[in-house]
């Protein structure tokens, strides 16, 4: 649609994505001090990546989850180009190796990927071939339709979409069981 006069004659290329034999969540859990349910996100931490008003959104559903007596957290792994907020809940791990980041996938409950301008996510296609449901921004055409073909996940346009994409990841473990398995048979 982008390119209406592009002949697409050409070899089309793919990516392969190999998960690890065996990543271990509880090390990673363990690692990092972290016990309650957790989104992960994977990447550079930018403000063109989305990272901003994740956090924002964040901070706001976290609020909302505590005051019901429950309680997530948000880790997210890459270097920063941004800085990020001191904020309880929030754990800013840096640039990881890979192991940690499998660990930290496999241990999480959705992935969430933020960004509007994506053109293929890699971290969704690796949370989803280790069964993880993913959270994507309305915003980017490509990564609804991702997660369409997939059925691997949710998305939102907003902070209160984000909210319920959450509530429905973090407490109907049916649901998120489905997408995540739906991601990997993708």
């Amino acid at each position: 649609a982008r390119f209406p006069r592009v002949e697409f004659n050409g070899p089309i290329v793919g990516v392969a994505v190999t998960p690890p034999r065996h990543a271990n969540p509880a090390r990673f859990r363990e690692r990092h001090g972290i016990s309650a349910p957790f989104l992960v996100y994977v990447g550079r931490l930018d403000p063109s990546k989305g990272v901003g008003s994740l956090i924002d959104h964040f901070e706001q559903y976290r609020k909302g989850v505590r005051a019901k007596g429950r309680d997530v957290h948000l880790v997210l792994a890459g270097k920063s180009f941004m800085e990020i907020p001191a904020s309880d809940g929030i754990y800013a791990i840096g640039f990881v190796d890979e192991r940690t980041k499998w660990d930290a996938i496999a241990a999480s409950s959705a992935l969430v990927m933020p960004s509007p301008y994506e053109s293929l996510s890699l971290a969704c296609l690796e949370a989803w071939s280790v069964g993880k449901p993913v959270i994507v921004n309305g915003d980017s055409p490509v990564l609804v339709g991702q997660c369409r073909r997939a059925e691997g996940g949710l998305w939102y346009h907003d902070a209160a979409e984000f909210a319920v994409a959450c509530d429905r990841l973090l407490t109907d473990d049916a649901l998120a069981a489905s997408l995540g398995q739906h991601g990997r048979d993708f």
